[in-house]
């Protein structure tokens, strides 16, 4: 006989582990159910196996395959049960989303309208430090085809919370609870137990969100005070009043502001603005933002940046907010150029024009219009490329063309080694030295150019441990009357965690015009 090749675990026999030997006449026994059995007769015999799978699961020292193969028929031969007697089965929580301490109502049921139903009792399963038990002045509806019951569930102090999605979505799979109810009872005379759980979400009380995360405030501006925003959603039932107070650095001076929400899944939005002390120093600094629930980090940087004034910059963009965000950061001009610009506008108008990351993938009027980028540099611009794909990538979109690698650099605190050190892209109007490369997050660089002509200046080498020298990350080529500047390193990670020593090449990219031999 043929060997089954048509499924994924086909061809192997499972069968042969003598560990499984216990299960084997219960596996027999489980093909005597046929399509057509009469309802009564299916039911009779739908009983008996789950008797033996509960008698195995209690009596055998199973592996863990075992126990997942009785698992599996449990299910099968319970879900049979049900669908063959149209049973309907609910726990439901009457509200959905809990939070720490709460008590919640929540409605246990099964029926059919096709199957007598009696003789029910159920159990709960639920985690540590949580309770279930009959809800006050409640008595079970019991008929001969539905049975319902109304309990009380408390939520323990510190159940695993699952909301915000954002941050619970990264919590270990073993964290899971679950709050199950088990049903034994009597199905038109067989005795049979279901099992079913609640859908809920566990919440904090209040979420609370402040923007943004991390920021800059340029020396000269300590005295004039950043301005953040709060979100606060109430997550318990009834009204929620609190303050939200900052703590702050020596010296740092903050408001307060109250806040009153009345209802639970209402939200409120406020501001409070920071003043730095006028002696505060480069560095990076910690607000602590605290309501009586949660508290919020957010991470300030002192720091200077240097730009060529009159600067002016046009971005097509991509997908990604980071570099616009940037520039408005620094104080230099920026304005998105889009579809008919890129076709028969005045390019001429900008100092610099910078094509975003991957945007030759997202815009197709990119890849028409590529020409007149490249005839805007060749005239006199100043076109600066963050990194693309090998994917979406062409040699022809750059001046002298080269091809995309693959290859990246992994390690955020890998060596940078600079190839031209007086190069000006390297010197102006900001001096980029080793502090400058500190601090990076998740990565240096990726898709790193390849076959790169010697028109092109190599500006950077880094490598992975063991690695070979990537040197072609950020190069740079006089085109014209023009230039061409391309980078493969992840500067918009940088500047999106307002890296002092990211911005600082960042304005020196976009100066290039003004320094440029």
């Amino acid at each position: 006989m043929d060997r089954d090749t048509t499924t994924f675990f086909g061809g192997i026999d499972l069968w042969s582990d003598h560990l499984l030997a216990p299960l084997v006449p219960l596996r027999r026994a489980l093909s005597t159910l046929r399509i057509g059995m009469p309802q009564d007769s299916l039911l009779t015999v739908a009983s008996e196996l789950l008797g033996q799978v509960r008698s195995l699961q209690k009596t055998v020292n199973a592996t863990a395959l075992a126990q997942r193969i009785l698992m599996h028929w449990q299910e099968g031969l319970e879900k049979l049960a049900r669908l063959s007697c149209n049973i309907s089965l609910r726990f439901a929580l009457a509200d959905t989303v809990v939070v720490p301490r709460q008590r919640v109502n929540c409605t246990l049921e099964i029926g059919s309208k096709e199957c007598k139903i009696s003789g029910v009792k159920q159990e709960f399963s639920v985690p540590p430090g949580w309770s279930i038990s009959e809800a006050v002045g409640s008595a079970p509806v019991l008929d001969q085809h539905r049975y319902v019951h109304d309990f009380s569930l408390v939520v323990g102090e510190a159940p695993v919370l699952t909301l915000p999605k954002a941050v619970a979505q990264y919590r270990p799979i073993e964290a899971e609870q679950d709050v199950r109810a088990t049903i034994s009872c009597t199905v038109s005379g067989h005795p049979f137990t279901f099992s079913t759980h609640a859908l809920f979400d566990v919440a904090p009380p209040q979420t609370f969100a402040v923007s943004p995360t991390n920021t800059r405030i340029a020396p000269a501006q300590l005295s004039k005070g950043k301005t953040f925003e709060y979100t606060i959603t109430n997550c318990r039932p009834g009204e929620m009043t609190g303050k939200v107070v900052v703590q702050c650095p020596v010296g740092w001076r903050s408001e307060s502001e109250s806040y009153r929400i009345q209802a639970e899944d209402s939200t409120t939005h406020g501001t409070i603005t920071i003043r730095a002390a006028k002696d505060t120093k480069p560095g990076e600094y910690v607000l602590k933002f605290k309501t009586e629930y949660a508290v919020q980090e957010v991470a300030v940087k002192v720091f200077d940046v240097a730009f060529a004034e009159g600067s002016t910059v046009g971005q097509v963009k991509s997908y990604d907010n980071t570099l616009e965000a940037a520039l408005k950061e620094i104080g230099v001009p920026c304005k998105l150029i889009d579809g008919k610009e890129l076709e028969v506008g005045n390019l001429s108008s900008y100092s610099t024009v910078i094509i975003d990351i991957r945007a030759y993938l997202v815009r197709e009027d990119l890849t028409k219009n590529s020409n007149r980028l490249l005839q805007y540099a060749k005239d006199g611009g100043n076109l600066v490329v963050m990194y693309q794909r090998s994917q979406e990538w062409k040699p022809e979109y750059a001046p002298y063309p080269f091809d995309i690698s693959n290859n990246r650099v992994t390690d955020e605190d890998a060596q940078i080694d600079v190839l031209e050190s007086e190069h000006p892209l390297l010197n102006h109007p900001n001096r980029i030295d080793e502090a400058d490369w500190q601090g990076w997050k998740q990565e240096r660089g990726l898709y790193f150019p390849k076959n790169v002509p010697h028109e092109y200046t190599l500006l950077l080498s880094t490598h992975d441990p063991d690695e070979l020298e990537q040197k072609t990350g950020y190069i740079v080529a006089q085109y014209g009357k023009g230039t061409y500047i391309y980078t493969s390193y992840v500067w918009y990670r940088q500047l999106k965690e307002t890296n002092p020593g990211a911005f600082r090449c960042f304005a020196n990219m976009i100066s290039y015009p003004d320094f440029r031999k």
